[in-house]
């Protein structure tokens, strides 16, 4: 979970009242009704104004900051998953999702049902090292079995 102030600096373009098409791109560019349904559960703290909503922003960091987004952005993450059509790019997606917590790579092959080390390194682990969205938690020894990967903070969201 990010801290306050990261958010805060992150949203700092926003307006303090947004409305729900700043709510979307607040959110990673979720759809209009996933964000009306936020607003609709009393999720995300809003008011109205004749039939427009208005979302304070302190209210929006106060759900991006609770346990609820947590799970809320692993729906949104895995929705988006399955919209992808490309195996390849899929599969470096939920091995990035997966990666939250340090992974092995025999763990990762499994999860992904790969069974080369050659094809996985090469469509999968190497891209992702290289753009650096993937990190190896013991570089120094980049070939050990105990090798685990790790997503970056870096990593665009």
């Amino acid at each position: 979970m990010q801290e306050r102030y990261e958010l805060e600096v992150k949203l700092r373009d926003y307006p303090d009242v947004v409305k729900i098409k700043e709510l979307r791109l607040m959110l990673d560019g979720i759809c209009e009704s996933t964000a009306l349904s936020l607003l609709h559960q009393n999720k995300i703290k809003h008011f109205r104004i004749g039939n427009r909503y208005r979302i304070p922003k302190v209210c929006v960091i106060d759900f991006m900051m609770s346990d609820e987004y947590v799970t809320f952005k692993k729906k949104v993450d895995c929705a988006r998953l399955k919209k992808i059509d490309d195996k390849e790019e899929r599969g470096k997606q939920k091995i990035l999702l997966l990666c939250e917590k340090p992974q092995t790579r025999k763990d990762l092959m499994f999860l992904l049902d790969v069974k080369s080390k050659k094809t996985f390194f090469r469509l999968y682990l190497k891209p992702l090292l290289e753009s650096g969205e993937l990190q190896m938690t013991r570089p120094e020894q980049p070939s050990i079995s105990t090798q685990r990967y790790i997503r970056t903070s870096q990593q665009k969201k």
